[in-house]
């Protein structure tokens, strides 16, 4: 009964509840007290190593290489983590058909390539003459996704045990990181760094590792800028291949920094200064032919969700030069109508409504879900500084509806997608636990014996049971303890 009574108007703590959960359940911390932070950090001695998580996340992570401190030894310690080369292809091969889409931030074929000549010309061993790490990096980051995404059934099928699967995800995306510092990348900047930081992200978030991916991530939008990958437009000069591959990586890089706003309310890559062209809608094999919308390609869903992310920088500036709660307003339903005008404009292979093709990618279902879940966070996302408000004053009762349909939605495409055969990305499981919280603070703001109380309950029950189901991810773990708790 005490948690069914709502705070008193105007708490703080209530205004920003919803973000400040959806936080703890990726491993971060989202505190407006910065002086409080400072102090406690300037109180510890040097010597004691302290997780401010609190939930075991990026600051008690185990090191990939204990003890082992030249390179030659990290070099030999790499060696031991790659299976054999039947596997290495099986679990490339894997990602390219059922998670390349999802990102896009590197060429298929040229890495196939790649992947050969490793084999043909470095014999498949880490510390070979003439061997970029940097690429070996971008390797671990493959094959962590995959490993990370896979079916039980399909992780055995490839000859690994059910107890791996966890531990070569961590190890392998520890190794990405390894192979990284190894190669000094910080220094030489090279686009493997960055496909390989951008292929990482998946795996990062999924095994908690948030923290230290907004630090890298923040170091590879740099690296990408001093190679010029905001600048490809459509007057610049090279390869065909080169140019379209880095502009899919810039676009993906804009996408990472600019979906991160609602919890840093700043983001890093200005689209004022970024003058590369949107990434073609072609097919891999020709890049010269420009295919219509309506034509799904591996491109089609990251072009979408560029124009989402875009949204988002730009109801962001709005908002910080507005000066009332009217005016900041004002730019939510503005924002609100445009995200809605993005979704219902999306290509018709991506709408749920229309008929699937058999000469379509096998991924379309999955992108069509994510989609959904993808648009419907987003609405919630540019409601976020009022939703707390929206549970005690009715003049936000757009917000508070809006925010409960999104969350419904969310819900029902994560339960179904549980349901299929396509790999569940870490998005779907972060989504679904902010809509259960959403979901969760609007019930301690009704009647418990409400219809509608009784159906959303529901809902976040059985979000709460796939949640379970998850052998590898922390972000469903930390979700399970904190909607249990909820």
């Amino acid at each position: 009964e005490s948690m069914a009574r709502p705070p008193p108007n105007g708490s703080a703590e209530l205004e920003d509840a919803a973000s400040i959960l959806e936080y703890l359940a990726w491993g971060r911390i989202r505190t407006s007290d910065l002086n409080e932070k400072i102090t406690r950090e300037a109180a510890l001695r040097p010597s004691i190593r302290t997780d401010l998580n609190g939930d075991g996340g990026d600051a008690t992570n185990e090191a990939l290489i204990d003890g082992f401190d030249t390179r030659s030894a990290q070099l030999s310690f790499l060696q031991l983590l790659l299976p054999s080369r039947h596997q290495i292809q099986q679990l490339v091969d894997w990602h390219i058909e059922r998670i390349l889409w999802y990102h896009n931030s590197f060429y298929a074929p040229t890495f196939r390539r790649q992947l050969e000549d490793f084999f043909s010309k470095h014999a498949g061993l880490v510390d070979h003459d003439g061997l970029n790490l940097l690429w070996v990096s971008l390797l671990f980051a493959v094959m962590a996704g995959s490993i990370a995404y896979a079916s039980n059934d399909q992780v055995k099928q490839w000859g690994f045990q059910g107890q791996e699967q966890r531990t070569l995800s961590k190890q392998w995306c520890a190794a990405v990181m390894t192979c990284l510092n190894v190669a000094q990348y910080t220094a030489n900047h090279s686009i493997l760094s960055v496909q390989a930081i951008v292929s990482y992200t998946i795996v990062a978030h999924l095994l908690g590792q948030s923290n230290n991916h907004a630090v890298t991530l923040a170091a590879a939008i740099r690296i990408a800028q001093s190679l010029g990958l905001h600048r490809l437009s459509n007057e610049a000069s090279g390869n065909i291949i080169e140019l379209e591959t880095g502009r899919r990586l810039w676009a993906q890089l804009c996408v990472q920094d600019w979906f991160g706003i609602p919890f840093s309310e700043t983001y890093f890559i200005n689209p004022l200064y970024s003058t590369s062209a949107a990434p073609r809608n072609c097919y891999d094999e020709d890049f010269t032919t420009v295919l219509g919308e309506s034509i799904p390609t591996n491109i089609t869903y990251c072009r979408l969700h560029h124009k989402i992310a875009l949204c988002m920088t730009r109801l962001q500036d709005e908002t910080m030069v507005a000066n009332t709660p009217y005016t900041k307003y004002e730019a939510v339903l503005k924002y609100d109508k445009e995200m809605r005008a993005i979704a219902a404009a999306r290509p018709s292979c991506l709408a749920s409504n229309s008929p699937i093709s058999p000469s379509w990618p096998a991924y379309i279902p999955w992108a069509r879900r994510a989609t959904t879940v993808s648009t419907s966070h987003k609405i919630i996302m540019i409601h976020r500084n009022f939703l707390g408000a929206s549970f005690t004053n009715p003049v936000f009762s757009y917000t508070r509806r809006t925010c409960i349909a999104s969350s419904r939605t969310i819900l029902k495409e994560f339960k179904a997608a549980a349901e299929e055969d396509g790999p569940i990305v870490w998005t779907f499981e972060a989504f679904a636990i902010a809509a259960s919280i959403i979901l969760c603070l609007d019930i301690m703001h009704r009647g418990l014996g409400e219809k509608d109380c009784m159906e959303n309950r529901k809902l976040v029950e059985d979000g709460i049971a796939v949640l379970r189901r998850s052998r590898v991810s922390a972000v469903a773990y930390r979700g399970v303890r904190l909607l249990d708790a909820l």
